[in-house]
């Protein structure tokens, strides 16, 4: 087992290097009960068990607490792992509570303020999010704000996700709330990193901050961060996604409640159809699929006159939080009633 000990722990996709990890001594840190069970446990998730990885995670870190070795950048590995192995087997709240864990050690020993802790903190916010923990999620994105600050790293393009993902958040909370501060500094940091920034994420930011231009009245803006947005997902071929399929939905949506068509040279039909083609290639949008086809043939009925008057009860444009993949459309209104 120790033989086939991984050469460095990796917590998921939005973890640092494994070079940041700050060095230790596990026997020394730990104690050789302890130690010796950590290394068993990273010997069995390499080996892709994560039962008995976790059962031995567990018991080290039961032996860290009783022999009050807490404080150490080994305990906070320990945890991390922990924290992994529970996530793997479908526990994000044992996950976080690991994490929170970790990071209380963290603050504890002053270690926060570092990139390993930015990243750490990231990953806490994204599983406040899983849970539905939208106060948690919030806090934690403000916290890495805060440590981007301290640390020198806040004009750089990982704060931009940062900014976008906290302007979903709170908009999640107050659907009235306009977020559009953050999502203005976010497009100002991707602007200046330029070919930097991953394309996905800048899709998500410009559709974002085209939906909050278009709640205080900028409609022309609002419409050239759409087809900004659109073109880059087509540039860098993800527009062939659900993203991409939500912005075209979006896009769509826009021209028709804002009467946009003759200045967006292309009809509210088209966009929501090429929508509509790209949800029924993927699997798991039923209620996307359902609900455009409805929309389009609707659109279609609304071509021949009726005697029957529209009704419909008006309701405000929709967020959409772009990069949690929120797919569901909009609300609309029947017949020919227009949208406020």
């Amino acid at each position: 087992l120790f033989r086939q000990l991984p050469a460095a722990w990796r917590f998921s996709a939005v973890s640092p290097p494994s070079s940041a990890s700050a060095p230790c001594d596990p026997g020394e840190a730990l104690g050789p009960s302890a130690s010796l069970l950590r290394a068993l446990g990273s010997g069995r998730k390499s080996e892709g068990d994560n039962d008995g990885a976790q059962e031995a995670f567990e018991v080290a870190w039961r032996l860290v607490q009783e022999s009050g070795r807490l404080d150490t950048d080994c305990a906070v590995g320990l945890l991390r792992e922990l924290g992994h192995v529970r996530g793997s087997r479908g526990d994000p709240e044992g996950e976080l509570m690991a994490m929170g864990a970790a990071q209380r050690i963290m603050a504890r020993m002053g270690s926060l303020d570092s990139m390993m802790g930015f990243w750490h903190v990231s990953r806490v916010a994204e599983l406040r999010r899983k849970l539905g923990d939208n106060f948690g999620e919030i806090q934690a994105l403000e916290e890495q704000l805060r440590l981007a600050a301290r640390i020198g790293y806040r004009r750089s393009p990982e704060v931009a996700t940062v900014l976008n993902n906290l302007g979903v958040a709170k908009t999640r909370k107050d659907p009235n709330w306009n977020a559009l501060d953050l999502y203005q500094e976010a497009l100002d940091i991707i602007r200046a990193a330029g070919t930097k920034i991953d394309g996905t994420e800048q899709a998500n930011i410009l559709h974002n901050w085209a939906i909050s231009k278009r709640m205080v009245g900028d409609i022309a803006s609002a419409w050239a961060a759409l087809e900004e947005a659109i073109e880059v997902r087509n540039r860098t071929n993800r527009l062939r996604s659900p993203n991409g399929a939500f912005l075209l939905s979006t896009a769509g949506y826009f021209v028709e409640e804002e009467n946009y068509e003759e200045e967006a040279n292309r009809s509210a039909l088209e966009l929501l159809q090429e929508s509509l083609e790209i949800y029924e290639t993927l699997n798991g949008y039923v209620t996307e699929v359902k609900e455009l086809r409805e929309k389009l043939s609707s659109q279609s009925a609304d071509l021949t006159p009726s005697t029957t008057a529209a009704t419909c009860t008006p309701q405000p444009p929709p967020f959409f939080g772009a990069t949690f993949s929120t797919t569901t459309p909009p609300p609309t209104c029947t017949a020919t009633c227009p949208m406020p």
